[in-house]
């Protein structure tokens, strides 16, 4: 027996609205712009580290705003069994990607460079660690929420690594990921306040 359409459809906005509050295009944007300051850091003598510290400051928000500001004003929603499907697929393919992520980042640390893709020197090796650091993350976001407008940000950070060489520090950032971050935190500020403003918060029951 195929779904009512129309109960297709309740999902999908439902689905849509609990992304539409440009906290996701936010989070983007700021993971953008952290690649200007590491960058900026670099040329300055500054550890990286510090800037992946406030990579996860970041995500922490964006785990809590989804949380207390999102979840209270849309409610708890149960998708269909396509979404769950879909979705027990992103967790495996989020938990194999931090695994490996974290096996990189110990060698990274072990080896101790100031610059993590410093490492990779050709050109080859810096278009296979954009894909892995890049494309492949934002391919799969995209996939799942069906926008292609994460395709940009890949393109961006993919952009950024394989002609990270071709100008001074951090120029090539600026150009790329600089521009495009900050448009998307403008994005997300302003998708933001009016999804405030579409979704009041509920008042307590007395």
């Amino acid at each position: 027996m195929k779904p009512d359409p129309d109960l297709k459809s309740i999902e999908r906005k439902a689905f849509r609205a609990f992304f539409n509050d440009g906290l996701l295009e936010m989070l983007i944007g700021i993971q953008l712009l952290s690649i200007v300051v590491g960058d900026i850091l670099d040329v300055i003598g500054v550890s990286f580290r510090w800037n992946c510290l406030a990579i996860a400051v970041a995500f922490a928000v964006f785990i809590w705003a989804k949380n207390w500001v999102t979840r209270p004003r849309i409610g708890r929603v149960v998708f269909g069994e396509k979404r769950r499907k879909n979705r027990r697929r992103l967790q495996i393919l989020i938990i194999l990607y931090l695994l490996t992520l974290g096996i990189l980042l110990a060698v990274w640390i072990g080896r101790g460079p100031s610059d993590p893709i410093s490492g990779f020197g050709a050109m080859a090796g810096q278009a296979a660690a954009a894909f892995l650091f890049f494309t492949l993350p934002f391919g799969v976001m995209a996939w799942y929420l069906a926008d292609l407008w994460l395709l940009i940000p890949a393109l961006l950070g993919f952009s950024n690594e394989v002609f990270r060489d071709m100008l001074p520090k951090p120029w090539i950032a600026m150009l790329t990921c600089g521009i495009g971050g900050a448009a998307l935190v403008i994005v997300g500020l302003f998708l933001f306040a009016r999804f405030i403003r579409k979704y009041p918060q509920p008042e307590k029951e007395v």
